[in-house]
């Protein structure tokens, strides 16, 4: 997944309901109950995983914009690895992935 450009960015965040980027208190209002030091231990994790760091975009150091799609995919993801020792890779749980686990 390539890092979209200032132009892709906008049109994603105003337009499209696909590809939707939210800064860390707008997806908080989407996941109630997730709190801010929750999301910033999630948002890290992410980090940790190139197939999710995709998903996390730091224009600035004050600025992060978190994709909705991913984050939520990481989200199933921890949950469908969380009592496994050896976690299974993300890069081929993503591509598992149907339409319908996407949505929220």
């Amino acid at each position: 997944m390539l890092q979209p450009t200032i132009e892709q960015l906008a049109y994603a965040v105003e337009k499209d309901p696909v590809e939707e980027w939210y800064r860390r208190d707008e997806l908080q209002k989407k996941f109630v109950g997730l709190k801010p030091s929750t999301l910033t231990v999630y948002i890290n994790e992410m980090d940790e995983y190139p197939e999710f760091s995709q998903g996390i975009l730091r224009p600035t150091t004050n600025v992060t914009y978190i994709h909705k799609r991913l984050f939520l995919a990481y989200l199933r993801w921890k949950d469908d690895n969380k009592f496994q020792r050896n976690k299974s890779d993300p890069g081929n749980y993503l591509k598992g992935l149907n339409d319908e686990k996407w949505l929220l």
